[in-house]
């Protein structure tokens, strides 16, 4: 086939795709791109820029994002919704929690390097399932249960490969304060976060969640003594390390932005694969930008974590569609109790499973 030919065939084939197909890919990548560049770009504020004011930075965060939703209020891109009324103590917690989990979050980019940051990160799965289990009696399959040997092993070996300078006692503390509150926030929070999102479009929110967290960060970058400290930064009086500053930022939002258009234009299993995707590379990407010392140890850990997340939400997404067939089977009455059950706990019931 000649040039023009396959030239030809190409745009036949991309048009047959419709739009759909080019939103699902951009979606993807926009994400991908997003999530990487965010967790990359506010490690080297930190670390290149000296702008060590983490809580300062949470709270700027919150501001920046909602500037740039009030336009899109103002232009009717998309349209403000109160908050109503029996949301408002659940919904407040929820943004306690987050202001907590981004904070801790941030303080320990500050202090330990973005491989072993990533790889505590991915060990948030491992106290939701022990919290669930404590708390509310859920029962998990082996499975899910088997995942959290490497999501716990690989941390470890993460932490204990680094070079000391990439490891603080701080950083740990402040990561196992992000891990804490990130998977409260998921056991206890989870249907109060459900209800508000079913009564407002996800733009209203994320202005409303940015906004009341700024009732917690802001006293504790006064606690913390941040908010006196940001007086000697030697960028102080430079117009654009501040845009800059801001405009890192402002990602937060553009992050939870595309997340909500890949689950638009595609499917939460792909979200599932990308997420898997941005903390390989985020991690490699890390070790080659900040020139992170690296050992064996320190790269199997590596290898486990990531290994042990794509099980990890493999294995979640794979029970909720089982939990989807079983309230769609239950409401039909094509299944007994005890088989719904076993659907909703992660097991295949032998009246299902497929013949082998």
């Amino acid at each position: 086939m000649d040039a023009p030919a396959q030239k030809s065939a190409l745009s036949k084939f991309f048009a047959s795709l419709g739009p759909d197909a080019f939103w699902a890919v951009f979606a993807v990548v926009f994400m991908a791109l997003v999530a990487i560049t965010k967790t990359l770009v506010t490690k080297g504020l930190f670390s290149d820029v000296n702008f060590e004011y983490p809580v300062v930075y949470s709270g700027i965060s919150c501001i920046a994002t909602d500037l740039m939703i009030i336009p899109l209020f103002a232009t009717g891109v998309s349209k403000p919704e109160p908050l109503q009324r029996e949301h408002w103590w659940g919904f407040l917690l929820c943004c306690a929690l987050t202001a907590v989990d981004m904070g801790c979050m941030n303080l320990a980019l500050n202090e330990l390097s973005v491989s072993v940051q990533q790889a505590l990160k991915a060990s948030t799965p491992v106290l939701i399932i022990v919290l669930e289990y404590l708390l509310q009696g859920k029962r998990h399959s082996m499975y899910m249960i088997g995942c959290m040997i490497p999501l716990t092993v690989g941390p470890l070996m993460c932490a204990m490969g680094s070079n000391g300078g990439d490891v603080t006692l701080a950083g740990i503390i402040f990561m196992l304060g992000a891990i804490v509150s990130g998977a409260a926030k998921v056991v206890f929070l989870h249907k109060v976060i459900g209800k508000v999102k079913s009564t407002m479009s996800m733009v209203s929110v994320l202005f409303w969640m940015d906004l009341l967290m700024l009732l917690f960060v802001v006293p504790w970058a006064f606690a913390n003594g941040e908010m006196g400290q940001v007086g000697g930064w030697e960028h102080l009086t430079s117009w654009y390390m501040w845009m800059m500053v801001f405009g890192v930022g402002v990602m937060g939002g553009v992050r939870a932005y595309s997340i909500n258009l890949v689950l638009k234009y595609t499917s939460a299993l792909t979200k599932v694969a990308t997420d898997v995707f941005v903390q390989a590379a985020t991690i490699t990407l890390s070790i080659w930008i900040f020139s992170t010392s690296t050992s064996p140890i320190m790269i199997a850990g590596i290898f486990v974590t990531v290994g042990g997340y794509g099980c990890y939400s493999a294995v979640k997404y794979h029970q909720k569609q089982l939990a989807k067939a079983a309230k769609k089977a239950a409401s039909s009455d094509k299944l007994r109790k005890d088989e719904v059950e076993s659907l909703l706990e992660g097991r295949v019931p032998r009246s299902v499973a497929p013949a082998v």
